[in-house]
């Protein structure tokens, strides 16, 4: 891979194979293990320039492979936030196993690379188990999904307003996972990190993901799953300049008050299902979301 930017334009060129290569302004390359393309480009005369925010001149990346050398290498992840290990949300579609598969590939790639990662499907709680586990107790179907429904809003928002630290999107899918892309659109609204990966070709719109999903992104979006904890950092270098300039304020200092709620009721799921000698069984989350979101009356069994 080289990394480089000409003297006479300012203008940084990424390039995998002679013919692949994509323009991108002030590509952020230091610390990205990029110091052999830093070689390459002063042999062939240029001057390498390390900038910090990328801005893609292109709306997507260009495929190309050049496995002499991992696209991670001298990698390091992110620093610690508020003393723990950078949190990344994984969005993306869950309700199927080889959607599940994919969504754990994901995670697995982002964790080599040094990150934590919060999978709801994973960390939280699945919504067909615990349902059936209130349902067993009683509870009305549609009063148990509500609540639990709710429960899991808040879990949601939580996680994405103060634990996790950015965000990594997947849009595959016919069409992309309507919550995953509420997560992302949440995330973006605070300014959190965001990067989006897909590699399928079913939900362009002459030949491009819809404007609305993609702008989200800057237009770009991940093709291939190594590439993510690089992109991963520069988003995050960029995300920490514009956190300066706020006066060290979080994203979320002045959330409106049915986002504070949410928050709320969220933390308090969360310290529950990490508290001490909690066993994350569906049947002891249940416990936890009836404790907490259930309507004061109790289930009428005759009802059920």
């Amino acid at each position: 891979m080289i990394a480089a930017v000409s003297n006479s334009d300012n203008v940084g060129i990424l390039q995998r194979k002679p013919q692949a290569a994509r323009t991108l302004r002030n590509v952020s390359v230091t610390g990205f293990g990029l110091e052999d393309g830093f070689q390459k480009a002063r042999r062939q005369g240029m001057q390498p320039v390390p900038c910090r925010v990328i801005m893609p001149e292109r709306p997507s990346l260009v495929t190309g492979r050049d496995d002499s050398m991992s696209r991670t290498s001298g990698f390091s992840s992110l620093p610690p936030s508020n003393g723990r290990p950078h949190r990344v949300y994984c969005a993306g579609p869950l309700f199927n196993q080889s959607e599940r598969q994919e969504m754990e590939a994901i995670a697995r790639v982002v964790i080599d690379a040094g990150y934590t990662v919060y999978l709801p499907h994973r960390d939280g709680m699945e919504f067909r188990l615990v349902h059936e586990v209130l349902i067993s107790r009683g509870w009305p179907e549609a009063q148990a999904g509500a609540f639990l429904h709710e429960a899991i809003f808040a879990l949601d928002i939580y996680q994405l307003v103060v634990e996790c630290d950015s965000i990594v999107w997947n849009l595959n899918g016919r069409t992309p996972d309507e919550g995953a892309v509420s997560e992302a659109a949440i995330g973006w609204t605070l300014g959190k990190p965001l990067v989006a990966w897909t590699d399928d070709v079913r939900s362009l719109i002459a030949g491009r993901i819809n404007p609305l999903l993609a702008g989200l992104v800057c237009f770009r979006t991940i093709e291939e799953l190594e590439d993510l904890p690089a992109a991963l950092a520069a988003e995050y270098a960029a995300a920490t300049e514009e956190h300066t300039s706020r006066n060290g304020q979080p994203p979320h200092a002045h959330l409106p008050r049915r986002a504070r709620v949410a928050v709320e009721e969220g933390r308090q799921l969360w310290a529950a299902l990490r508290s001490d000698g909690f066993s994350a069984t569906d049947e002891a989350i249940a416990d936890v979301v009836t404790s907490l979101f259930a309507p004061s009356a109790q289930p009428d069994p005759a009802s059920a």
